[in-house]
């Protein structure tokens, strides 16, 4: 039974999230191939390499991989983005929650946290930061040809969720108390909560 599904868009980001599985003791598994068997793995990682592709073809490359590993018996569903939010990412993200909230019957929430403090990256207020630059000023965001600011609520509203922030200041009230903040938000019909984070405790209280 797959119980993490992880759907990356390169081999790199598919590599990195299954050596944390396996760390924790997971059976995991890196498929190149999203018709390829997993075995009795618990943790899969599926790199479908979209990164390079048109949104449309990156859209049907992930709805492709969760149509074939994702069951309501998965505790975890993780898309892997560029922390510098390169890629097709919304356009992806749009498609796997459409296949889950299909296999589920219901519109699961859904957590964005790009963060990556180790790096220098940091989201704040919703808008992610490199070294402590906002990404839309960076030679990165230059480099990739990419346009427009690291805002993450303005980047998923244009791919149509409806999206809330959960800022520093709530993420450091602890797990408990985010927890029931995000049953709000999903009460309220938000479809995404977008939490910042600037430490890997702010990351794992957002995990836990």
């Amino acid at each position: 039974m797959i119980e993490t599904l992880i759907i990356a868009d390169d081999l790199t980001g598919a590599a990195d999230c299954a050596v944390s599985c396996a760390t924790a003791g997971a059976d995991t598994v890196v498929l190149l191939d999203a018709k390829a068997d997993p075995g009795g793995a618990t943790a899969v990682s599926v790199d479908v390499n979209s990164r390079a592709m048109t949104p449309q073809e990156a859209g049907a490359a992930v709805t492709g991989a969760v149509q074939q590993f994702y069951s309501k018996s998965t505790r975890i569903l993780y898309h892997k983005i560029d922390s510098t939010l390169r890629g097709n990412w919304p356009s992806e993200l749009a498609h796997i929650h459409q296949v889950a909230t299909n296999v589920l019957g219901r519109a699961p929430l859904v957590i964005v946290a790009p963060s990556f403090p180790r790096a220098g990256r940091a989201t704040i207020n919703g808008q992610v930061f490199v070294n402590g630059a906002p990404l839309g000023n960076t030679g990165l965001w230059k480099q990739a040809g990419l346009a427009g600011s690291g805002d993450l609520r303005s980047i998923l509203e244009d791919a149509g969720f409806r999206v809330g922030v959960a800022t520093l200041e709530q993420v450091a009230l602890g797990t408990e108390t985010l927890k029931a903040r995000l049953a709000k938000w999903g009460d309220a019909g938000c479809d995404i909560v977008v939490c910042d984070a600037e430490t890997d405790d702010h990351l794992l209280a957002v995990a836990a």
